[in-house]
This record gives C-alpha cells, structure tokens and sequence, in this order.
C-alpha cells in the first residue's frame, strides 16, 4: 500500500471544514472537496489489490495501524465514500444509538464495505 500517496490524497481533498461533501462516521464529521473526483480512479488502482479493501469489513484500527494514523484512516473513509468507493458502516447504519453505538465504534465498529469498480 502506498502509504505516503494516501496520505497526500487524504490531506488534499479531506478536511473537518466545509465546502464538499459531507460524511459522517459516528462521531465523527468530515468534509470531501468537489474537487476530489479527479482522484477517483487514482484511489481506486491504490487499494485494488488490497485484500483487506478487496473484501470488505475494513475497520479505522486496522486501517489505521496500516496508515500509522487512525484519523488518516478516517479520511480515506470519508474519501472513498465521497468518491461512491465503498459505503462507510457505522453502529447508526444498523440503527444503534448511545452507549452501545459509542461502545460498537470504540472497538473498531466503523469499517468498509468491499470496493466497487
């Protein structure tokens, strides 16, 4: 996984400030730019052969530890939703709420769906 590349694209098109797009991830709220279209299929040659994107259920711990950063891995959540890569699951997708959404998300309960051509 290049490591280095993700990290430009997320600091590039990824921000916890508006104009874009908004993704929510349990608590936590960020802002894609319009602009990040042109980075779609770039995003998408990055994880292709990624099984852990491959096949889905990709959580921010494990991304995480991969990116050396949990909130790198937000924003790339955030990016590949926002790019229509993948759908972002969260405890209120399931429609958990309160201590048992917060408890869910704490223990890595916000992950990916499998990447979409």
């Amino acid at each position: 996984m290049n490591v280095n590349r993700i990290r430009e694209l997320t600091d590039q098109y990824v921000s916890r400030v508006g104009p874009g797009t908004l993704i929510t991830m349990h608590r936590i709220a960020l802002y894609v730019r319009p602009e990040a279209a042109q980075c779609r299929a770039e995003l998408r040659a990055l994880l292709a052969f990624e099984e852990l994107f491959a096949r889905g259920g990709a959580d921010y711990i494990t991304v995480g530890a991969l990116l050396g950063s949990q909130g790198t891995a937000f924003c790339l959540f955030a990016l590949g939703a926002a790019l229509d890569l993948w759908d972002v699951i969260t405890p209120a997708l399931l429609g958990l709420a309160g201590e048992t959404a917060d408890q869910l998300a704490g223990q890595g309960f916000i992950l990916v769906s499998e990447v979409r051509a």
